[in-house]
C-alpha cells in the first residue's frame, strides 16, 4: 500500500497528532467537495497561520485562500489543542465531535 493509501480515512487522526506535537497550530474539521467521490465529505485540516493549512491526507501545505475556495470548503468547528484533548478524551476518538455519529472523513 502506499503511504498516501495509508493516509486516506486518517485525517482525523493524522490532524489531532499534528496540532498535538505543535500547539499553537488549529485543528479545523471541515465538509468540503471531493471531485474524485462527487459529493461533500467530512474532513480535517490543520491551521499552521491564518494563512497556511497543512492537509494530513496528502501532507503537503497549502495556502488557504487557494485550497478552501477550490474545494469549497465550510468551516464547522476550530479546535485548540488544549479544546481538541479534552474532546478527545471524551469522546474517546480523533473526531468529527460537532456531528455526533458522523465519523466518515477522508
Amino acid at each position: 500500500m502506499t503511504e498516501l493509501g495509508e493516509r486516506e480515512g486518517q485525517c482525523y487522526r493524522l490532524a489531532g497528532r499534528y496540532v498535538m506535537d505543535n500547539r499553537d497550530a488549529v485543528l479545523v474539521h471541515t465538509t468540503l467537495f471531493s471531485p474524485t467521490l462527487g459529493h461533500r465529505m467530512s474532513h480535517a485540516f490543520v491551521e499552521i497561520t491564518p494563512d497556511m493549512v497543512w492537509e494530513p491526507v496528502t501532507d503537503q501545505v497549502f495556502l488557504k485562500g487557494t485550497l478552501f475556495p477550490k474545494y469549497e470548503v465550510e468551516e464547522d468547528a476550530r479546535y485548540t489543542a488544549d479544546e481538541m484533548s479534552r474532546l478527545l478524551v471524551t469522546n474517546n476518538h480523533w473526531g468529527p465531535w460537532e456531528k455526533e455519529g458522523d465519523n466518515e472523513g477522508s
